[in-house]
């Protein structure tokens, strides 16, 4: 056996186990010392071989943004009152980066996303654990003696801490499932593929999510528009949501309570995207440093109450405020020459060959509303891992436009 293809079957392997590792985070492990984290350090020495000139400028762009975000943290740490702890959440924003710039190479996609398929189908093994024994894991953090929990009880969240992160896991994995079941050709493979994509609106569902169901169900649409004949069960399912609305009216306040002037000073999530913005400029658009959100929305003189919320429950506003505009505005550029890449991949192909830039399409398009699901993104290490996905993703685009060799 080569080298090359020892060192290919190697990264395959740790690929595989990235997306199931990351989603167990603590459950795999002892302390700090995470199975993830471990893989990820191997992931990371495997990247130190070297890869043809042509493959270099994407993970190139990766480090470049790694070295930027270590720019911005050092230049906010100079600002009055910073908080060590954030520390861990700046390491974690950097490990994402570094790993998407080891993934960003032909032939980690495929396993990458089979290790996706591997996750939602454990994920669905917890919950349906979970359903039948009124338990949780012990990673799950809303205790029932907790009177603000206690509805929250029985809500399902996995291996996670809250349902909410078990929501967002699976409107970034279902996308994914799909792209499984058309591009693979074993039914060993879409045939996991095809279940975990059907798990995945019950497992949605069982989080309690709103935010979770409305994407998904964007997600859905759009898959369906795409398969043959799908647009007749998306119509038919229209029709009987919109007989069920006219029949039964309470259901849609049930699923989107909106309360009176929700929309205005009272309304906590507006408030703290005010507050990240009002941070900007405070700090003259450089961000007020990693895991500094929470101390600086709480000051006096922030323009809106946060109503004790430390969190930005944003992750656009989590990253632009605490990492400033140009970083900012640096990962939007990565995230736009993805989507022109997903473009070009879908006008080039065939409609199997399409549900991939869907995918991306999708995740891409859909992320300042799927990085609404959750209080924080980072440091969870699931989100560590959808760096890796979006550099892996990267390069089977690039692949396909020839601006990144074929695998071994």
């Amino acid at each position: 056996m080569s080298s090359s293809t020892w060192h290919s079957r190697a990264l395959a392997v740790v690929a595989l186990a990235l997306p199931p590792t990351a989603a167990a985070g603590p459950l795999f492990g002892v302390g700090q010392a995470q199975l993830f984290r471990v893989l990820l350090g191997v992931t990371l020495l495997l990247a130190v071989v070297p890869v043809p000139r042509s493959g270099r400028r994407l993970p190139a762009a990766f480090l470049a943004l790694a070295a930027l975000v270590l720019v911005s943290a050092g230049i906010t740490r100079l600002w009055p009152g910073w908080d060590d702890g954030g520390l861990v959440e700046l390491a974690s924003l950097v490990a994402g980066l570094l790993l998407a710039a080891a993934l960003a190479r032909a032939g980690t996609w495929r396993w990458l996303a089979l290790g996706v398929v591997l996750t939602v189908l454990g994920q669905a093994v917890v919950v349906i654990w979970e359903v039948t024994s009124g338990l949780h894991l012990p990673t799950f953090a809303l205790t029932w003696e907790d009177d603000r929990f206690m509805g929250m009880w029985f809500q399902m969240a996995g291996t996670f801490a809250n349902p909410n992160q078990l929501g967002h896991l699976l409107v970034v994995a279902f996308p994914v499932t799909v792209a499984v079941v058309a591009t693979e050709r074993s039914w060993w493979l879409r045939g996991p593929a095809l279940l975990a994509a059907l798990l995945c609106p019950w497992l949605v569902h069982e989080t309690g999510s709103r935010i979770s169901l409305l994407v998904l169900l964007v997600e859905i649409s759009a898959v369906l528009l795409l398969v043959r004949h799908g647009w007749m069960v998306l119509a038919a399912a229209a029709a009987a949501g919109a007989a069920t609305l006219l029949l039964h009216p309470g259901v849609l306040t049930a699923l989107l309570p909106v309360d009176e002037g929700e929309i205005s000073t009272d309304d906590p999530r507006l408030n703290l995207a005010v507050n990240g913005g009002w941070m900007l400029l405070r700090t003259w658009g450089l961000g007020v440093g990693p895991g500094q959100y929470g101390a600086w929305t709480l000051l006096p003189e922030s323009p809106r109450e946060p109503f004790g919320l430390t969190n930005p429950h944003n992750a656009v506003v989590e990253i632009a405020s605490q990492y400033g505009i140009v970083v900012a505005a640096a990962l939007l550029t990565v995230v736009v020459v993805v989507l022109w890449w997903a473009r070009q991949a879908w006008r080039r192909g065939e409609r199997t060959q399409r549900f991939t830039p869907l995918a991306v399409f999708l995740v891409l398009g859909l992320w300042p509303v799927i990085g609404m699901t959750n209080s924080t993104w980072m440091p969870l290490s699931w989100s560590v891992l959808e760096l890796g996905l979006l550099g892996a993703v990267a390069a089977r685009l690039a692949q396909d436009r020839g601006d990144v060799p074929a695998p071994d």
